[in-house]
């Protein structure tokens, strides 16, 4: 993190560093103090003297950095166990961030995931579907077999969940 920190404002690589600085403290566990770097972030590239101007390459790090803090900042906030946060933060990722097509299926593991946490199932299920029908077609990469399998847990685990209130549920 030395080094991050070492990175001068001018530096091409300056919004990466910044992006980094929380990622590290996220790595840590340090949840809270990641979201508050991402915040700083979020700041410095609010200010219009930090505008990349016609700089390519920082016109491109900013795109990458930009992606990267808005998925981070959505897997700190689940974290924190902040779902609706989460969900909010990843309204529009895919219009926003075209161009950042790797990070889309981390993206809907992430929503399905805080929608099952809320225990929104009709509105995980309709996601699930919309994302195997996606990648059917061709428009989004496939979720990691991992994810998969921890999302087909969480879809029974809420359904075990419902079966045990209906069957404690006075009649």
């Amino acid at each position: 993190m030395r080094k991050l920190r070492g990175i001068k404002k001018g530096d091409d690589n300056y919004e990466r560093a910044l992006v980094y600085l929380a990622r590290c403290r996220g790595e840590q566990q340090e949840y809270d103090a990641a979201l508050k770097q991402l915040e700083t972030y979020d700041k410095w590239v609010k200010d219009k003297k930090n505008d990349p101007g016609l700089n390519r390459k920082k016109i491109q790090s900013r795109e990458v950095s930009q992606t990267e803090a808005t998925y981070y900042k959505a897997l700190y906030l689940a974290e924190t166990d902040e779902h609706e946060l989460t969900l909010a933060t990843l309204t529009g990722f895919e219009d926003k961030f075209p161009r950042q097509d790797k990070f889309f299926p981390l993206v809907n593991y992430r929503r399905l995931l805080s929608l099952l946490a809320l225990e929104l199932l009709d509105q995980a299920e309709q996601l699930y579907l919309a994302v195997q029908k996606a990648v059917a077609e061709g428009k989004i990469l496939p979720m990691p077999a991992v994810s998969q399998f921890h999302l087909a847990r969480g879809f029974l685990d809420a359904a075990e969940k419902t079966e045990d209130e209906t069957a404690a549920a006075p009649l």
